[in-house]
């Protein structure tokens, strides 16, 4: 899977450890589930209510799609480094 800004090796380390968000999308007619995760939900007070949008935070801050008719995951994004 390409990982958008990065080098294709870097990955998510137990990204069952994550805060994460879900959103269910529509993308091209399909539905796909927008996952939303970061690393420190005391930060964020109000995670469960707002979707929490950060702008570097590196591999703290990732997204991706998950597809729920094939299982799979894609567009992985993960942060810029501060």
């Amino acid at each position: 899977m390409k990982v958008f800004g990065w080098d294709s090796k870097v990955h998510i380390d137990h990204p069952d450890r994550y805060f994460r968000q879900y959103v269910a999308v529509l993308v091209a007619g399909k539905q796909k589930i927008f996952v939303n995760a970061f690393c420190d939900g005391q930060s964020f007070s109000d995670w469960r209510d707002r979707l929490v949008v950060v702008s570097d935070g590196a591999t703290c801050y990732w997204q991706a799609l998950y597809d729920p008719a094939t299982k799979q995951f894609s567009n992985l994004r993960i942060n810029a480094r501060a």
